[in-house]
């Protein structure tokens, strides 16, 4: 066989292997091992790169819409700067305090679903469609203020920390509408009266954080701690003092990707 440098290299299963000629045996083994290098460091930067997914995500599932089922708990409230009058349509009045002043948290649940649309580069819209219960505990005088709505939100996520290495961490804002299912006071055992009414609209901005990881292959899990602040008045004080709603909450959910991988 003819001695010389061999016509081409190739790498298969971590072994070089040397197709052609063998090298000659009088060469230097520095000048040998440099050769190598060279070749091999050559291929690489004429190996032109991979064209795919431009999303800055190397988890595909992550550069996908995803549609998410979730749950979760609220803490919410009623805005009142002082004890206000909830005037019934026949006249009658309920006496409602601050937070700080007798008004205590409503502990309720909320259960939706929600789509995530990769719009560009670390920015996706999340629209959501959630089951939400509302209002606030009155102490002094031992009654509570229900309002359930069905709640629909337009959010925007910007990715903070994208899930190069899961978990990531999203910053989530944007607008929300609520439309009232029931409202009712509870508590009240012996007063035989009417209730009063509350706006069967009310909107408001979400804001809050969210991360998700990849589990099970193509689903994920992703979680979110949220603050609605109410804006629209949920009945208009005659003391004029407008009540509004707020709300805490934390929900989980898992993801199921479909679709093509966006970005």
């Amino acid at each position: 066989m003819k001695r010389g440098w061999p016509s081409s290299l190739t790498l298969k299963d971590g072994i070089i292997r040397i197709a052609g000629i063998l090298p000659s045996p009088t060469m230097h083994p520095l000048l040998m091992k440099s050769c190598i290098y060279h070749r091999l460091g050559t291929q690489a930067l004429n190996t032109p790169p991979k064209r795919g997914n431009s999303s800055p995500y190397s988890v595909p599932v992550f550069g996908q819409p995803t549609f998410t089922v979730r749950g979760g708990v609220n803490a919410t409230t009623l805005s009142a700067a002082r004890t206000v009058n909830l005037t019934t349509s026949s006249g009658n009045v309920f006496k409602f305090s601050p937070l700080d002043q007798g008004q205590r948290r409503r502990a309720s649940i909320r259960i939706g679903a929600a789509v995530v649309i990769p719009a560009w580069n670390r920015l996706s819209l999340q629209f959501g469609g959630d089951y939400v219960q509302k209002g606030a505990g009155e102490s002094l005088r031992d009654y509570e203020v229900n309002i359930d709505y069905i709640e629909f939100s337009g959010l925007a996520i910007i990715a903070v920390i994208s899930p190069r290495r899961a978990p990531s961490l999203s910053i989530l804002i944007g607008p929300v509408l609520a439309f009232k299912v029931k409202s009712v006071l509870t508590g009240l055992v012996s007063y035989q009266g009417d209730l009063p009414e509350f706006s069967h609209q009310d909107y408001g901005i979400v804001g809050g954080i969210g991360t998700q990881m990849a589990i099970f292959g193509a689903m994920t899990v992703k979680a979110e701690l949220l603050y609605t602040w109410g804006i629209r008045p949920i009945q208009k004080i005659s003391e004029s003092t407008d009540m509004t709603n707020r709300v805490i909450s934390f929900t989980i959910g898992l993801g199921f990707p479909y679709g093509k991988t966006g970005g």
